[in-house]
């Protein structure tokens, strides 16, 4: 028989030797709680780039939750098995979602409908102003004045985040 041990049976040899299996029981438990895990560690990457991008420290966000730094520094470790209370208390406190329910979809899908008739009503502007009227067919709009339009349009909807623009046909004549 040959009795050459593979790497795991090694491996299982020698973290059962230390201190009455102590790593064995935490590798364990790791494996059988790894998809919680996963989501808290997650969870901790969005939060610390939220804190990085709000130039807020660990210390503020524990007083703006109302716990203190020590739990806060638990749960950006990513092995803190968090309550719905703790979550809605981060979302709170740094303004963000970070689990996704039937009512921040629902208020996601509202702000995309938004956006979306914002750019369908000035779409619409646009036909309106370069379609060519009946008394002025064959007429061609200059290529300046259509990209300064769009120009525009563009300048527009990436500074308000939607399409409000207010456009006159007279400041787009038409070329002769």
């Amino acid at each position: 028989m040959n009795n050459t041990k593979t790497n795991v049976e090694k491996f299982l040899d020698l973290v059962s030797k230390e201190s009455d299996g102590k790593l064995l029981k935490e590798l364990k438990w790791r494996q059988a709680n790894r998809a919680w895990l996963r989501k808290s560690q997650s969870i901790a990457i969005k939060i610390l780039s939220t804190l990085k991008t709000q130039g807020i420290s660990q210390k503020e966000l524990a007083e703006k939750m109302g716990v203190s730094p020590q739990m806060v520094n638990k749960i950006l470790k990513g092995s803190e098995n968090l309550t719905l209370e703790t979550i809605s208390k981060i979302e709170i406190a740094l303004g963000i979602h970070l689990i996704e329910t039937a009512e921040t979809l629902k208020a996601k899908i509202s702000e995309y409908e938004e956006i979306i008739f914002g750019i369908t009503k000035t779409l619409k502007t646009i036909v309106q102003i370069f379609e060519p009227k009946k008394e002025t067919s064959g007429v061609q709009i200059e290529k300046s004045k259509f990209i300064n339009a769009i120009s525009q349009i563009n300048t527009n909807t990436c500074t308000t985040g939607e399409s409000n623009l207010k456009v006159e046909e007279t400041n787009y004549a038409m070329a002769a």
